[in-house]
């Protein structure tokens, strides 16, 4: 029997501990690389669940080889706040991977969405011009023209928002059926008008399978050589147009599937912060008063409960405007009310930090004028419009590639490499302040004619390269002005 229970009962020997692992910023040993990893798409789940679409037996080995390379590889410890847990003494120092489903949800806030369409509508709302020495003017007019029927811009700047919002975003030149998408696209040699359209692809929607995650000189470093896109299959970068926004340090650009951080993300508890206190306030509204009945405890315990709430209905009832109640001389009616000073500002201060971390003017955000100290409003303007220059000057190269191949679809075929695309000016003058930047050039133009001896045909044209001035349809009289003394007098004449 005693063996029995001992076989029971025998001791099992507890498995040692694993030194080989060192403790990690947590005091925990658990593998550092199970932190780091990257976010989970749909089209790494498809990946890694055996995905059938075209190009997918192809993308599938090569996404196993590159899942090996950056476990073994890629080991970059914690960095970052405010993320993990909701509170921040309980939050761990640790960069947190993209939920792109998440980042999705987010962008249908309503302040979300209307800072996402403030900071893309704003890029295009002036519009530009191509610019290609030596390219036909009419040809250039095709180009625009045809871009707007194909509605490019509309296309582009959902790119832009999608990027914005969700970190980043592709759009997949669609030449039609090409047996190999692995291979690189050359666009000098591509014939355009076999072109079908822009596609864009949401990074929900992406996987980079082949990245160079070791040579930190290499110029493809963090960046994929090629990305599986669902429905694609592996898909050569040459092929996509890439967008990306707050990108982080390259060390962690496999913690955004190789984009930036989705501006969603960014300003969350923001937004949270922001719609708890407008909840707040409005619930305030509501009981910022309150009436108290002082009157012996007998009258609200026991059976007389049920009573003395029907004379308080009744109270109700009677209460006029002037708030006149029947009471004994024994009770006392005392009101408690709350100040409501300084809810506004408290309110705004919400909403401030959301236009502090997008670079969205207060302004714009709210629809409500300037005031305080800022009282136009001009220094956040100013800074707004710089930022939105920034982007304006990032987006180009893509936004140039587009126009392209559009002038190859509407000419010879032959991609056209367009010099630049300048943006119209986004800050407009007003009436009063054109008047006053026409009477400082008048001014300068009179200086330089009757000081300076300069033709008044260059200083004319020196005017008309100022489209604010909106003179360049004023020309010159050249005829000699007349000269009175050549009639004489006219006593003279009727001598």
């Amino acid at each position: 029997m005693k063996n029995i229970f001992k076989k029971i009962f025998k001791k099992q020997s507890l498995p040692q501990e694993d030194r080989s692992i060192p403790l990690n910023a947590f005091g925990s040993k658990k593998d550092p690389k199970d932190f780091l990893k990257e976010p989970e798409t749909i089209a790494t789940f498809r990946l890694s669940n055996g995905a059938n679409d075209f190009g997918a037996k192809t993308a599938v080995k090569i996404f196993n080889s590159h899942k090996v390379k950056v476990k073994n590889q890629w080991i970059n410890q914690f960095t970052s706040v405010n993320s993990g847990y909701a509170t921040a003494n309980l939050s761990y120092f640790n960069f947190q991977v993209i939920n792109y489903w998440e980042s999705m949800i987010l962008t249908q806030d309503p302040l979300i969405n209307k800072v996402l369409n403030i900071l893309t509508n704003s890029i295009f709302s002036k519009g530009g011009n191509l610019v290609k020495d030596g390219l036909n003017s009419d040809f250039i007019a095709n180009v625009e023209r045809k871009a707007n029927q194909i509605k490019y811009l509309d296309v582009f700047g959902q790119s832009v928002k999608t990027a914005k919002g969700q970190g980043g975003a592709l759009l997949y030149l669609d030449f039609g059926n090409i047996e190999d998408l692995t291979q690189p696209l050359d666009l000098k040699n591509v014939d355009c008008r076999k072109f079908k359209g822009f596609r864009l692809v949401e990074p929900i929607n992406t996987a980079g399978i082949q990245v160079d995650t070791v040579n930190v000189a290499s110029p493809s470093y963090m960046k994929p050589s090629l990305w599986y896109v669902v429905g694609l299959g592996a898909v050569h970068e040459s092929r996509l147009l890439y967008f990306a926004f707050n990108e982080p340090p390259k060390m962690l650009k496999p913690m955004v599937m190789y984009y930036g951080t989705p501006l969603t993300n960014l300003i969350k508890q923001n937004v949270a912060n922001a719609n708890l206190v407008s909840q707040g306030v409005a619930e305030l509204m509501g009981r910022f008063r309150r009436v108290v009945l002082k009157t012996n405890r007998s009258n609200w315990t026991g059976n007389n409960a049920s009573m003395f709430r029907s004379r308080l209905e009744a109270m109700a009832e009677c209460e006029d405007n002037f708030r006149v109640w029947a009471i004994d001389s024994e009770e006392e009616i005392i009101q408690i009310q709350t100040t409501l000073a300084g809810l506004a500002e408290n309110e705004a201060f919400s909403y401030q930090i959301i236009s502090a971390n997008t670079n969205v003017p207060f302004t714009l955000l709210m629809g409500k004028s300037a005031d305080g100290m800022n009282a136009t409003g001009e220094g956040d303007m100013k800074n707004f419009f710089e930022g939105v220059g920034n982007d304006q000057q990032l987006i180009k190269p893509n936004l140039l590639a587009g126009y392209g191949i559009i002038a190859g679809l509407v000419g010879d075929g032959k991609f056209v490499e367009f010099d630049d695309y300048i943006f119209n000016p986004l800050e407009v003058l007003n009436e009063k302040e054109r008047t006053e930047v026409f009477k400082n050039k008048v001014e300068i133009a009179q200086i330089l004619t009757d000081s300076l001896g300069v033709s008044s045909v260059n200083v004319l044209d020196w005017l008309k390269q100022d489209k604010s001035l909106k003179i360049s349809n004023l020309e010159i009289d050249t005829t000699p002005p007349v000269d009175i003394d050549d009639y004489g007098d006219d006593n003279d004449k009727m001598k």
